[in-house]
């Protein structure tokens, strides 16, 4: 694996000389850091965590304003932000940059780059407000220090765009990512990863918004400088792949959808290595695709290996388990074999409410699948429950439209006036018929 932006560490010129001890402290944290930036460019995160952790411990031996103090740091903060040890991270990167706001000061570009890597850390915390504001910042600093077009601020203008698309600010976060294009292109060309990024984006931007052709247009760019960029067999292709089959997928192309998605396993896979969650994440969307292309018996072989790479890696109750469980269920489904399709969605179930609790308005979708199951096999008891359920969440639940609010009406009055219950069936399609007449002016009843 390569350190996202490794182009971030940054190794500061020695200082003049000065008393000896620090002058060895200093010999010390530059064979280090260059140890660590080595390893860390030859994707052994290990190993450059150590380098880095030495050349911090060697940095605390030289003066308090000495500048490589904050570097180590700040490295050190990358290698562990590379492994996803976010909250590790953040502490070192709080270090860096209240040493280089000290040292340099606050508008300082130097200062940005703490600023930015702050930021991309907040964002994986999920404190994306804070990320957000800190990303402005850097954006601002670089903007008005660093000369026009400067490569610092394309990358700030990209990570702002990540979080503005977070936040659903799509009009402003297709205008900085656009200028982040159009700076990247003219420094670093078209064949640079770096432009790849940015219009995979684009592309994901796109996708948000239902823009699927244009999702591909970009998905398709982005590839192609991916692979200019690592050559068409390098690991690293198979994000943009899977990114392209997922919108390929949407536009109904699965057949389309399923090569690209062979082409990325098989990347992923190349030299016999060992199942991964990226690798189980990707047959579960070769399945997908295979299965609507009606190759059931290959899909469920994908399926099974999902499964299993996901049980053995996650554990068997974690929440990406229950997606898998309810792909198989559909799989038994469609071959007209309610039978194992039962025990599959019930388990999933019991996943999602451990993992989201049992009043989750997100198990909706889950009860009213059992519930139709069910009804299929003859049990309205238990239908007539699964379905008061979903309506009960449904309810609480903004984000669910009136259209999907309504079906779930419909048909538990349709199982409930099957059991007799003539009075409460009658009531559910008066809810119904109600939600269905404030739809067209997207109100929803109280």
């Amino acid at each position: 694996m390569r350190l996202p932006g490794a182009a971030l560490l940054l190794l500061v010129p020695l200082a003049g000389a000065g008393a000896g001890a620090a002058e060895d402290a200093g010999e010390a944290w530059r064979r280090l850091a260059d140890t660590g930036v080595a390893a860390a460019g030859a994707g052994d995160l290990v190993a450059a965590e150590q380098a880095f952790r030495d050349a911090y411990r060697a940095a605390a031996q030289l003066p308090a304003d000495d500048p490589r103090r904050a570097t180590g740091a700040n490295n050190l903060g990358l290698a562990l932000y590379a492994q996803g040890r976010t909250e590790e991270a953040l502490a070192y990167y709080q270090e860096a940059l209240a040493l280089r706001e000290r040292v340099f000061g606050a508008s300082h570009p130097t200062t940005a780059q703490s600023l930015s890597n702050m930021a991309e850390a907040l964002r994986a915390a999920g404190r994306r407000d804070e990320a957000l504001a800190l990303q402005q910042r850097a954006v601002q600093i670089r903007r008005t220090r660093l000369p026009k077009g400067h490569p610092d601020l394309a990358e700030s203008l990209n990570h702002l765009g990540v979080l503005l698309t977070d936040a659903g600010r799509y009009g402003e976060a297709e205008a900085v990512y656009r200028e982040a294009l159009a700076i990247r292109l003219q420094v670093l060309g078209e064949r640079h990863q770096a432009v790849a990024e940015t219009r995979s984006n684009l592309a994901a931007l796109a996708f948000a918004q239902g823009r699927y052709a244009e999702a591909e247009r970009w998905y398709r760019q982005a590839l192609a400088g991916e692979e200019a960029a690592y050559g068409a067999d390098d690991p690293m292709l198979a994000v943009s792949l899977a990114n392209l089959a997922e919108v390929l997928r949407l536009e109904g192309d699965n057949k389309a959808a399923a090569e690209l998605l062979d082409r990325a396993l098989a990347l992923r896979t190349a030299g016999g290595t060992s199942e991964t969650q990226a690798t189980a994440e990707l047959r579960l969307a070769l399945a997908t695709a295979l299965a609507a292309t009606g190759d059931d018996d290959r899909a469920r072989a994908e399926l099974e290996r999902s499964l299993a790479a996901h049980e053995r890696l996650l554990g068997p109750n974690h929440p990406a388990v229950a997606g898998v469980l309810i792909e198989l269920a559909a799989l038994e489904r469609r071959r007209q074999d309610d039978a194992p399709a039962l025990p599959l969605l019930r388990r999933a179930l019991t996943i999602q409410e451990a993992a989201l609790g049992a009043d989750s308005p997100r198990l909706a979708p889950l009860l009213n699948n059992l519930a139709v199951l069910q009804i299929e096999r003859g049990g309205l008891r238990e239908a007539e429950q699964l379905l008061a359920r979903a309506v009960r969440l449904e309810a609480q639940a903004p984000e669910v439209s009136n259209r999907s609010r309504a079906q779930t009406l419909d048909t538990h009055a349709e199982v409930l006036a099957a059991l007799g219950r003539g009075d409460e069936a009658a009531a559910a399609r008066r809810r119904a018929e109600a939600i269905r007449a404030l739809t067209a002016g997207n109100e929803r009843p109280p």
